[in-house]
């Protein structure tokens, strides 16, 4: 097992993960590490960048813990520099999954590491590939001079000669951590929009166990040890706080001060198969306003439990459009909610199931719970995809939307969201009598005073 000496225990050693691109195998990747390095006795925490609900699903399962997201505009730097500062102090290792290719996007994985002064590690497909790696590892190397590349990891390496041409075009300066092969136990199957999830995954953890046990056996632990890349780094930037955070409880979590509008109000939140885009710190964000959080099961047919407010998450209705056609309990419950003028935010796939009707890619017309107007109709492409800023009445939020589906409705939108990108379409946001409803994923620690003020209306 690697060792954390005490005097580094109160800052832990932390790296990001990343790639030139998506299809690497970052995932599986960090996935593998961290399951290994947990069932050696280290309390791993692992991060992912951007606005990304399945691949941290992935890490949960490998940790045992909750994964959480880094991201310079949707959580700002303050807050990721609290949540990294904090993790390092809790744990004996963080590892962070970058996005993308460690310089797509604006801001990048890269602008990431750079703003919290975190080591990388780059890894590769080379499959097809041989001293073409060396060119595309320098290059990766010198293209940023704030970006530290403290080794390089090959990854679907076929044969022992092909691992040693990749070693003799490496940067002399550039480690060599470890060879993977391509082997089939390192798959994960994908759908429309991305990783399947863990639960529809027969037999992942033992899978990861597997990987672990091969990982092990590739010799990446003893690499890694040998060259360091995990090298505990002195944080340059002094831990700052925005206004609303007033200190942290014994978790690390933050608190918000004077906003304590959730004290003995109860938050119902949506959970299943169908319902699981969840960001771990928009529960946290509810937890620390005072809110008690309870979960229900519309897959279920769940009641909803005696409540102050309700979240309809996204996820997966248009898979499970015939059970949740027939989910009377919570159908009804949620008319009595709305009758009663609870306060309910329903978030793209939690907003397609209050609509009349949703029809799959093959036609297939699902009847939904019929407590909004319109219907919505999956495709083959994405809708929208990207980081946005959304005007609620309250105050602004940051976010994301990601969606294969369209909707026609009769509501009128009460706002839209500003993209990140140009080019790119804003998302209309609704308010349907008690209902405050958009393809738009909230970050809620973006802005706890608005989420504070909108349940507590």
């Amino acid at each position: 097992m690697p060792e954390i000496s005490e005097s580094n225990k109160s800052l832990c050693p932390v790296v990001m993960m990343g790639a030139i691109g998506s299809g690497h195998g970052k995932t599986i990747l960090v996935a593998g590490l961290a399951r290994m390095f947990t069932k050696q006795g280290l309390r791993v925490q692992v991060f992912k960048v951007g606005p990304d609900f399945l691949d941290p699903m992935i890490h949960a399962l490998a940790t045992g813990r909750p994964t959480y997201n880094l991201d310079l505009f949707m959580c700002g730097v303050d807050e990721c520099t609290r949540q990294l500062h904090y993790a390092r102090r809790m744990n004996d290792l963080v590892l962070i999954e970058s996005v993308l290719g460690l310089f797509d996007g604006t801001p990048c994985s890269a602008d990431l590491a750079a703003a919290l002064d975190v080591p990388v590690i780059l890894t590769l497909s080379a499959k097809g590939l041989g001293q073409t790696c060396g060119a595309l590892v320098k290059g990766m190397c010198t293209y940023r001079a704030d970006i530290k590349i403290t080794g390089f990891i090959a990854n679907r390496v076929n044969t022992a000669s092909h691992e040693k041409l990749i070693r003799s075009a490496l940067p002399e300066d550039i480690p060599f951590i470890a060879a993977i092969p391509d082997d089939s136990t390192l798959h994960l199957p994908e759908r429309h929009l991305g990783l399947l999830q863990p639960t529809e995954i027969n037999g992942l953890d033992q899978q990861l166990d597997t990987i672990a046990e091969k990982f092990a056996h590739w010799g990446l632990q003893a690499v890694l040890t040998e060259h360091k890349p995990f090298q505990t780094i002195s944080h340059s930037q002094s831990i700052t706080h925005s206004q609303s955070i007033e200190h942290m409880d014994s978790t690390g979590k933050a608190r918000y001060a004077g906003l304590n509008a959730l004290e003995g109000i109860t938050i119902a939140v949506a959970r299943d198969q169908a319902f699981s885009f969840i960001y771990p710190a928009n529960i946290d964000c509810l937890e620390q306003l005072g809110a008690q959080v309870v979960f229900f099961s519309p897959l279920a047919d769940d009641a909803i439990p005696v409540c102050n407010g309700i979240w309809l998450p996204g996820g997966y209705p248009e898979l499970h459009g015939e059970t949740l056609g027939v989910a009377h309990n919570t159908q009804k419950t949620l008319r009595n909610a709305i009758a009663v003028n609870i306060p309910i935010i329903a978030e793209c796939g939690g907003m397609l199931f209050l609509l009349d009707a949703l029809s799959t890619k093959e036609g297939i017309v699902h009847r939904m719970a019929g407590l909004l107007p319109g219907q919505a109709k999956m495709h083959q492409r994405f809708q929208n995809i990207g980081m946005h800023t959304m005007p609620w009445p309250e105050g602004e939020l940051r976010g994301h939307s990601f969606h294969h589906s369209s909707m026609d409705t009769a509501m009128r939108a009460i706002a839209h969201s500003t993209p990140r990108m140009e080019g790119k379409s804003g998302e209309p946001l609704y308010q349907y009598e008690s209902v405050r409803c958009s393809y738009f994923h909230a970050y809620f620690p973006s802005n706890p005073s608005a989420i504070a003020a909108f349940f507590s209306s």
